[in-house]
């Protein structure tokens, strides 16, 4: 049974993070972990007053490695028993979840990895609409769809990731985080359906950076009736990346 909301509390802006001078650093860069490890800080303190889940939300933990990526992820929201209560991406207390599986299936052939223990290629930076746990479906299929007002409220720190890891390429997952993304960055909504639009590249630009946006099938979709057009989606966002990121 999912346990009531959290009494919600009117939004505040935050401030933005105070990136620490580079004079400080020894390589003369900024220390994106401890800016990611404060990002999440404040992540957190918001996300547990929206959290539907059974238990209590986890901390995110930082993954040092994955500020380097140059591929980021973005899907709707977190699974009721993966990052929510490990604190790491699609990574359930035994191991990756069957999304994590097939995701990083997915990933191989471009050399990144969701599995943070992995060393033998690099880490993806995912993330999410909202960070956290939006709720079953009234209809028990499934999971609810965000609210406008919690997605717009999110924004703030979604941007704040990308400034800190700066990516060059972001694979949108599934139509509606798709769709979302594509109206606030890119050029408009997603006009055609998923299966159409998979692989295709969209421009768009947050908070100034400007980034490839591919879009693929979510891979929790990625079964049953969607499982070869899923599989397909993939194969053609695989290709597009591949191209993007030999640039």
């Amino acid at each position: 049974m999912v346990t009531p909301r959290a009494q919600v509390r009117p939004y505040r802006s935050i401030a933005p993070l105070l990136l620490r001078a580079t004079s400080g650093c020894e390589d003369g860069r900024v220390d994106r972990e401890a800016d990611l490890r404060a990002l999440y800080g404040l992540v957190h303190r918001f996300a547990v007053t929206r959290d539907r889940g059974r238990t209590p939300i986890a901390p995110r933990q930082v993954v040092a490695r994955a500020a380097d990526s140059e591929l980021m992820l973005l899907a709707q929201g977190l699974a009721q028993s993966t990052q929510r209560v490990t604190g790491y991406p699609y990574r359930n207390p035994t191991g990756l979840s069957p999304a994590g599986e097939r995701l990083d299936g997915f990933l191989r052939p471009l050399e990144y990895t969701i599995d943070h223990t992995d060393s033998s290629r690099a880490y993806v930076y995912s993330t999410d609409l909202v960070p956290w746990y939006p709720g079953k479906h009234p209809a028990g299929k499934g999971d609810i769809r965000p609210a406008a007002d919690d997605v717009e409220h999110s924004w703030r720190f979604f941007q704040q990731e990308v400034q800190l890891v700066r990516p060059r390429v972001i694979i949108l997952l599934g139509g509606w985080a798709a769709d979302r993304y594509l109206r606030r960055y890119g050029a408009g909504p997603l006009k055609a359906g998923l299966t159409e639009s998979a692989g295709k590249r969209f421009e768009s630009s947050v908070a100034g950076h400007p980034i490839a946006a591919v879009v693929a099938f979510h891979p929790s979709a990625v079964w049953g009736r969607f499982e070869v057009s899923g599989r397909e989606s993939w194969l053609r966002a695989v290709e597009t990346v591949q191209q993007l990121l030999a640039r």
